[in-house]
């Protein structure tokens, strides 16, 4: 380029100022104030210059892509627009206020589960304070009240002392069961679990005394009496009835109709005899609403042996010793109160 310069130089000096000029006569210094005006004019562009520099910001690589320069980004952050840079400053902005305000907000929604436990307190307090003294619940519950049971020991009866050493077995494990504090559970056999059902109550007694074919629903602990010869059939609804004659401490009790279920017999309990202080006969299970001295109890207790009103939904079907307990049917029913 310095070579071109020079030799137009030159020939600006040695061409006549006519050539140069259209015509006139000139001196040699007038060629070459206008050959260096002609140069300068198109050196002077300066929209071109912008446009030749803002053509890079457009074709700019995506910062961390392959083949990007170094030396193109540092050139076109010097020559960015004005509008270029505050748009890069709002989104790192923005970003930042993304984060703040999701930080800000997470403690906000980590406390809202907590506002949802009072809920189900409030449903569960208001069914337990509906819930009548007399109210029996021997099938699925609504709710799981606290274990409220009776507890006695084997002196606290009267016949216990006069029974065969199998049923003072069978009768005190049954009390000690009592003091376990076990909730009335539906569907349980096992004290781990907290509490259980009045079959899972017996069974697991029965069990735990080395009766291991035990069944585990009341219907099935009927039927399994039954087939043994050992029921005594019993449709009363009063305690002196004269079909209870036959009734002795540790006989398994039946009944049907405590709660929906399409079973023949829905309760079980073992008949414990009679209790000393206030001379009324007592029996042993789990239930949540029967009574003992007209209290109700919930878990696995003592309870007030009592029959079913002549009217009401529930009945009851029988009693009989526990099947496999004595030999002849004669030794079962052997004078023992």
């Amino acid at each position: 380029m310095r070579t071109i310069s020079l030799a137009l130089f030159i020939a600006a000096l040695t061409i006549p100022g006519p050539a140069l000029a259209g015509g006139r006569y000139h001196s040699p210094m007038y060629g070459l104030k206008s050959f260096l005006r002609q140069l300068a004019v198109p050196q002077r562009p300066v929209p071109r210059r912008k446009k030749a520099a803002s053509r890079p910001a457009t074709d700019q690589p995506v910062s961390g892509e392959k083949g990007a320069a170094p030396a193109v980004p540092t050139r076109e952050r010097n020559t960015a627009t004005p509008e270029t840079a505050p748009e890069a400053t709002a989104t790192r902005l923005k970003g930042k206020r993304a984060k703040q305000k999701s930080t800000a907000t997470a403690p906000v929604a980590a406390d809202k589960p907590k506002e949802a436990p009072p809920t189900p307190v409030k449903a569960s307090s208001a069914a337990v304070a509906t819930t009548s003294l007399d109210a029996i619940t021997e099938g699925p519950a609504k709710t799981r009240p606290k274990a409220v049971v009776t507890a006695l020991r084997p002196a606290d009866l009267v016949e216990f002392d006069r029974q065969p050493k199998r049923i003072r077995e069978i009768i005190s494990a049954a009390l000690a069961m009592t003091e376990m504090d076990l909730y009335y559970a539906y569907g349980s056999n096992n004290p781990r679990n907290g509490g259980m059902d009045c079959s899972g109550t017996i069974q697991y007694l029965l069990k735990s005394q080395g009766f291991r074919d035990a069944p585990r629903q009341a219907d099935l602990i009927y039927a399994w009496s039954k087939q043994r010869g050992a029921l005594i059939p019993a449709n009363v609804h009063r305690t002196d009835a004269p079909e209870l004659k036959e009734l002795r401490p540790g006989d398994l009790l039946f009944w049907s109709g405590t709660y929906k279920i399409n079973r023949s017999v829905s309760h079980v309990m073992l008949y414990l005899g009679t209790e000393k202080r206030t001379n009324l006969p007592v029996m042993f299970g789990a239930s949540s609403g029967r009574t003992y001295q007209g209290e109700s109890r919930h878990g696995v207790s003592v309870f007030d042996f009592k029959l079913p009103r002549p009217k009401g939904k529930a009945r009851f079907e029988g009693y009989g010793p526990i099947p496999g307990m004595f030999t002849t049917a004669e030794d079962a029913r052997s004078p023992r109160s």
